[in-house]
């Protein structure tokens, strides 16, 4: 539970405002005189009271009392001293902060956004985690660049994997998919720590990264289906950076690389840290009520319109993987043999060119909504 505590001199319209319940972070009620309390907002408990005296030359003196627990697992910390400073001022209606959503979450979509959050950090992480190593394992194997190369590519052929599961969380429901396959995807990375050539690690990585792929298809699609349509671009922005969090911490982990010439395969163990962690939030995950909902079987009108979006959107993911992929996959051989980087080099360039990309993807999220 977070308390804040707010005194100040203000004049009689000042005080109104302070008497005025918030619609903005929260959608307050009055619970009594001067006292508020929470109709909708991400919050598991919340009161606000306002209590005043005034002077004898007519001025007030005004106290506000803010009481809240976020229901925003493990992320919650984060938002708790921002939270302070904007509930214990006058609240404008449906004005919400530069770093907030842009429109009030409930408390069902902020407990689920912060779930599938911490997950996509996990899939972040292991979907990064083969293109900062193999040089490294490559270099223990005594393969070729040809041999990365075509290990890389092979991994791919997860993505008929990735097309099976998204099918059956169609059918099945999106949340014990994105459970269970969040852990199934810890456990084949870990094992390509046991991997004795390039060959069994790429087989342990197309299982790990066929999964890893549906996964993040399946975050996006809890996202839109359970966060309010003026904050869903916002909600998968976020989603992305919780991601591009995940893979920075496979760059953070490449410095075990240079504990030796086998010092690569502790990158593939940290997932296993993570099996604790989303079997906790895992239980805090519910089905999502879009897919809850019956649906109808009848073409909709809109059918046309959605497959030349789609048709749109393949062609230009594909068109902009082309030349996206080859450059990242191979971008650590380059830096260590080219240029003769070190794994903690590799990774200190890798963290300093990336994290100001953050700050597009946040603002890209607010500006769509």
């Amino acid at each position: 539970m977070a308390r804040v505590v707010r005194t100040s001199v203000v004049d009689d319209a000042g005080l109104a405002r302070l008497l005025e319940p918030r619609d903005d972070v929260v959608l307050e009620t009055v619970d009594g005189p001067g006292v508020f309390g929470c109709a909708e907002g991400p919050f598991r408990t919340y009161r606000r009271a306002v209590t005043s005296t005034t002077r004898d030359d007519g001025r007030i003196d005004a106290m506000v009392e803010v009481a809240f627990d976020l229901d925003v697992p493990l992320w919650g910390v984060l938002f708790r001293r921002p939270l302070r400073r904007v509930l214990v001022r006058p609240g404008r209606r449906g004005n919400q902060p530069w770093w907030g959503p842009p429109v009030r979450l409930d408390l069902r979509s902020a407990r689920v956004l912060a779930i599938v959050c911490t997950l996509s950090v996990v899939v972040g992480y292991l979907g990064t985690v083969i293109t900062q190593t193999i040089t490294f394992a490559a270099d223990e194997f005594g393969t070729s660049v040809a041999a990365q190369g075509t290990t890389l590519a092979a991994v791919r052929v997860g993505i008929f994997l990735s097309l099976g599961i998204v099918t059956v969380a169609d059918r099945r429901g999106r949340r014990q998919l994105l459970v269970w396959g969040t852990v199934a995807a810890c456990v084949a990375t870990a094992a390509g720590a046991l991997s004795p050539n390039l060959w069994v690690l790429g087989a342990t990585q197309t299982v790990s990264r066929g999964i890893a792929t549906a996964l993040g298809i399946l975050l996006v699609v809890v996202a839109a289906e359970e966060v309010a349509a003026g904050a869903r671009a916002w909600a998968v922005s976020v989603l992305a950076l919780s991601a591009a969090l995940g893979a920075g911490m496979a760059v953070w982990a490449l410095p075990l690389a240079d504990l030796g010439t086998r010092g690569w395969r502790l990158v593939y163990l940290v997932p296993l840290l993570a099996v604790p962690v989303i079997a906790a939030v895992g239980r805090g995950l519910p089905e999502t009520q879009r897919f809850e909902l019956a649906r109808s079987d009848e073409p909709s009108p809109l059918d046309a319109i959605a497959g030349r979006r789609l048709a749109l959107l393949a062609a230009t993911s594909f068109l902009l993987l082309v030349f996206r992929t080859p450059a990242s996959q191979l971008q650590n051989e380059f830096l260590r043999d080219e240029r003769g980087f070190s794994a903690s080099h590799i990774a200190i360039f890798t963290l300093v060119t990336g994290t100001p990309a953050g700050i597009g993807v946040y603002l890209g999220g607010r500006l769509a909504d």
